[in-house]
Parts: structure tokens; C-alpha cells; sequence
């Protein structure tokens, strides 16, 4: 994964000191990069119960359990939903205030695949409404067909930091086989996640939705060493230099849990705010994470509830 100076417009690289002087001010932008040829094939995420997700347009998700390759994810108390593991494929139910959802997912060719992501692969498949729909059982809305392909590689900088991602190409199309929907994905293989979803209608304005942070579940970690974590991950950011890693472990749980601040910037209103990675290892097993938190009024680092990539506006 690449971490780059170019994720900000002129970013000064800081070293930190209980001051955080030597920062510039500016916005925040996310420009693609440059094509890639040369990365080796990306296999799909492994999911856990504890993982959380934070958006730039302020939504929150925490996945409850997971159960094979459905995924059960909170929003909030009044949106949940069941996803499948591969994220190219829609939710399976989704649960709102308007009631309950559900889709079934046909393969129209069993054997495509995806996975491992590679430039050429493809699958298409229908998705069918089985909510309640008409009294002789019949899906209350038309099926919807789908398309996806592994059209490229390149670099892609959005707010949780630059990196090296497998570009996938969606479209939907109605049963008139007229185009409805394109969805571009970007996932970045280094924390196996999507960093960056643009969706495109023939019918609204396209929408953009950038990772702000992804971190590993830490439900290996009793709920005191948890809180001794969070404040090393604190003091990481209030004093550490940017490109130096610290270390915490937790013998009881042998977990070992490596955070390294990335770049520093202010934004908004004079905050100043940190990319990080962070390497969450339990028992052997490496999950990665990456993310911005910035520092608050009360000199706290947060993750930021919402923020506006143009001007670099933060709401926490």
C-alpha cells in the first residue's frame, strides 16, 4: 500500500511534539492516479464480527456477525442489513424503518468468478425483489441484471490515505436490457477494503462515498485492555513522528497491535488531523487497517463523524 504526500494538496510531512507545529493548511482531494500493471492477483477480505467503517458522508457501520459468506452489518438501530462477503454483490435483505427487503442472487453462468481479482475477469447475475410482493407470490418489483468486470489497476488517493487498488466496473441494466445504474469500485488489496464507490445513474446525479477509516475488530481484547489500547493509540498520535511505528501488545489475548501515523495536516477550522495505519495481530493472524483521526477541541483524536472533501469542513 502507498501512503503519499500526494493525498494532500501541498502536505508538509510533521513531526509531532505536544505543539504539532509545522503543518499547513488546505483542503482535502481525491484525484485518480496512474495506471498499474504489475499487481499480483487480490484475494477477497476476511470479514470479523467487531469491524467498523467510517464514511465521508458521515454514515457509521459496525459488522454484528458474520456466518460464512453473509455478512450482518448495523447502521443504526433502525438500519441493518445482510450483505454477502463479495461486495460486488448486492445486500441480501435490508432492514429499515420501511420494513424488510429481501433480494435472491441468480448466477447466470455458475462458473465466473471474480475472485482472485485479476484485469478480464467477469460475472453477471439477476437479482430478484422477494419481499412480500403480489398475493400469487410474485417479487413486487422487476428483476434487476448485473454486470461486473475487473477493468484495471491504478492509484487512487482518498481521505483514509493513497492506495493501490483493483478497479471494478459494475452496470445494471433492466429487463429491456436498458442501462440503469453503473457502480465503480476501487479496492485497495493492502487492507483488503473498498476505498472508493462511485455510482452513476441514468436518472440522478452520481454519487461518491470514500472510505474515511476502516479498523480491524478488537473483540479479541477484554474491555480494560481495549481501553489501554485506545490510549497508546492516543499518545501515538499526540507525539509519534510520521513513518514511525509503535508497538502495543496484549499478552493475555497475544495480540500485538502496530500503529504508524502517516502524514499530518490542518483542516477545517485549524485541526489537526493524522493519517494512520494500523496492524492488528492475534495469534498469528494480520488484519490491517487504515484511517484520518483528527484532534478535537477537548485534544482528544477522532475519527470525524463527516467531512467535506472540498473545503475540508470536519463534524465529529
Amino acid at each position: 500500500m502507498i501512503i503519499s504526500t500526494g493525498f494532500f494538496r501541498a502536505v508538509v510531512g510533521c513531526i509531532l511534539g505536544s505543539s504539532l507545529m509545522g503543518c499547513t493548511g488546505g483542503a482535502l482531494y481525491t484525484p485518480l492516479g496512474r495506471e498499474l500493471t504489475d499487481m499480483p492477483p487480490a484475494p477477497l477480505g476476511n470479514t470479523v464480527a467487531g469491524d467498523r467503517y467510517y464514511f465521508s458522508n458521515g454514515r457509521r457501520e459496525k459488522v454484528t456477525a458474520v456466518e460464512n459468506d453473509l455478512i450482518a452489518v448495523r447502521r443504526s438501530s433502525r438500519y441493518q442489513y445482510l450483505r454477502f462477503q463479495d461486495f460486488t454483490l448486492p445486500a441480501k435483505s435490508i432492514s429499515s424503518r420501511k420494513g424488510v427487503t429481501s433480494y435472491d442472487m441468480v448466477k447466470i453462468n455458475p462458473a465466473e468468478s471474480l475472485w482472485p481479482l485479476a484485469v478480464g475477469k467477469r460475472i453477471r447475475f439477476e437479482l430478484v425483489n422477494t419481499s412480500a410482493g403480489t398475493a400469487d407470490g410474485e417479487a413486487a418489483n422487476p428483476s434487476k441484471f448485473w454486470e461486473c468486470a475487473v477493468e484495471g489497476m491504478q492509484t487512487v488517493a482518498v481521505i483514509s490515505g493513497e492506495f493501490e487498488t483493483y478497479r471494478v466496473e459494475c452496470l445494471r441494466k433492466n429487463r429491456r436490457n436498458k442501462i440503469k445504474q453503473y457502480v465503480t469500485y476501487y479496492y485497495a488489496p493492502a487492507i483488503q477494503q473498498v476505498v472508493l464507490r462511485v455510482d452513476s445513474y441514468s436518472y440522478k446525479p452520481a454519487k461518491r462515498l470514500e472510505l474515511v477509516a476502516f479498523r480491524p475488530s478488537l473483540s479479541m481484547l477484554s474491555k480494560a485492555s481495549e481501553r489501554r489500547f485506545r490510549r497508546h493509540f492516543q499518545h501515538t498520535l499526540e507525539t509519534v513522528a510520521s513513518g514511525t511505528t509503535t508497538s502495543w501488545w496484549s499478552r493475555r489475548s497475544d495480540t500485538r497491535i502496530h500503529t504508524t501515523p502517516t502524514i499530518t495536516r490542518k483542516l477545517g477550522t485549524g485541526l489537526y488531523c493524522r493519517n494512520f495505519l494500523i496492524s492488528v495481530n492475534a495469534k498469528g493472524s494480520v488484519r490491517s487497517g487504515a484511517g484520518l483521526a483528527c484532534r478535537n477541541a477537548e485534544g482528544e483524536w477522532r475519527i470525524p463523524r463527516k467531512i467535506d472533501t472540498h473545503n475540508g469542513e470536519l463534524t465529529f
